[in-house]
């Protein structure tokens, strides 16, 4: 007995324990450190959400409809779905938020792994300490849905990126990388197409320093990279098809999301001046004190009158008369 355990000692691969170690070292630093951030400005500020998660989170506690809802503005009914499940089990515990909030310490946790295991203590320490006051702030303090999911995107493909950087072939790590831009996409799909787009002009630029490598891998990481793309392009489009989909069985709501989107159109993009455009307003019968209802009054739920298609109609006015409304709707579009 005493020889078979010297002898597998003997044979044991140390270096490869080493390596392990060192692996669950920087992760281990990765958690401290961003469990420190989180703590600090937790205890330093008190967070501000944005109104319009106050709105959604309103939503989804049965502010719209009397009951928990399976809906919101701009998640998308996964996620609300998840949200909705959470509350009705444990209905004391605000999930709105503590999802979101797990998704970005995940995320920073991740992002700054990366950091720490491409580089030595001296070149990470300052990088990640200078990225994780700025962000922590930004994110844990005055939060958005909107930040969530671009720093649950970001820190997917830099993940990806990575993977794609050091290791010869796909495996199963790749599906942590997927599974952070899922997460964001779920939040806010529009901050796919926004990310994707920085990520894909980064993988060019590492693609053109790398063109000397061995042809066989390289054409594997270019394949790789595109088919996560790809899939993930397909994935948010199909998400917000189920999205529609879902929410086309519910009068109530599909009648809700028509409103507000023009209503939010408008406060997000601004309403024309009325006395610049009085000619206009007339035109679609809207008088000054209309107006004033509207833009200085806030009485922004008066859908009575204020029905999508005279708000439609009021968000053309300037369109129309600088010819900017195909730039606005471009920009709209890919926010």
């Amino acid at each position: 007995m005493r020889n078979k355990l010297l002898k597998y000692i003997n044979n044991m691969d140390f270096r490869r324990l080493n390596n392990n170690s060192s692996k669950y070292t920087n992760f281990i630093k990765a958690i401290g450190i961003n469990i420190c951030f989180l703590i600090f400005f937790l205890f330093a500020f008190e967070p501000t959400p944005k109104q319009d998660d106050y709105d959604q989170a309103m939503v989804l506690y049965g502010g719209f409809t009397g009951k928990y809802s399976p809906y919101s503005q701009y998640t998308n009914y996964i996620f609300s779905k998840l949200v909705q499940i959470l509350i009705q089990i444990f209905p004391k515990i605000s999930w709105y938020y503590v999802i979101q909030y797990i998704i970005i310490f995940a995320s920073l946790t991740a992002i700054t792994f990366i950091f720490v295991k491409k580089g030595t203590m001296k070149e990470w320490l300052v990088p990640v300490f200078s990225f994780m006051s700025f962000c922590s702030y930004e994110i844990y303090i005055r939060f958005t849905f909107t930040k969530v999911a671009g720093i649950s995107i970001i820190a997917g493909f830099l993940i990806l990126l990575y993977l794609i950087e050091t290791q010869k072939k796909i495996s199963f790590r790749y599906i942590i990388g997927i599974a952070f831009v899922f997460l964001g996409v779920l939040i806010r799909g529009a901050m796919y197409n926004l990310i994707v787009e920085v990520f894909f002009s980064a993988f060019i630029i590492y693609m053109i320093r790398e063109r000397k490598e061995n042809r066989r891998i390289y054409i594997s990481k270019l394949f790789i990279f595109i088919l996560i793309v790809g899939s993930m392009y397909c994935c948010n489009r199909g998400l917000n098809l189920l999205n529609v989909q879902m929410r086309s069985k519910d009068a109530a709501w599909e009648s809700y999301t028509e409103k507000n989107g023009a209503r939010v159109a408008l406060q997000d993009y601004g309403v024309p001046e009325y006395s610049k455009h009085e000619k206009e307003y007339s035109a679609i019968n809207v008088t000054e004190n209309d107006y004033n209802a509207w833009k200085k009054e806030a009485i922004y739920t008066d859908y009575d009158f204020f029905t999508p298609d005279l708000l439609q109609k009021i968000k053309e006015i300037e369109s129309e008369k600088k010819g900017m409304g195909a730039v606005k709707s471009a920009f709209k579009g890919m926010l």
